[in-house]
């Protein structure tokens, strides 16, 4: 999760240069907005999650880990969620 903001900010910087070299600056801003807002809404819940003090949202998390560490389908579904730009 954390690493998150050094991605979209490669992102970012990939996607400037082609709205300048291409002359479409306004590009950039439709391409990269929803973005910025998907990164920062899906960070934030899981840090909400893992920063909870609520005893439920405790217990789930405790059943959760084990259940992803046991199953490979479970890993690439948590990977794939957690590496999205």
């Amino acid at each position: 999760v954390g690493g998150k903001g050094m991605n979209l900010g490669i992102g970012d910087a990939v996607a400037a240069v082609s709205a300048i070299l291409s002359g479409d600056t306004d590009a950039y801003h439709r391409e990269r907005h929803p973005v910025g807002l998907s990164v920062i809404k899906r960070t934030e819940s899981i840090r909400k999650m893992a920063m909870s003090r609520n005893p439920i949202v405790k217990a789930f998390l405790k059943l959760l880990f084990p259940l992803i560490t046991k199953s490979k389908r479970l890993q690439n579904a948590a990977f794939q969620n957690m590496s999205k730009l």
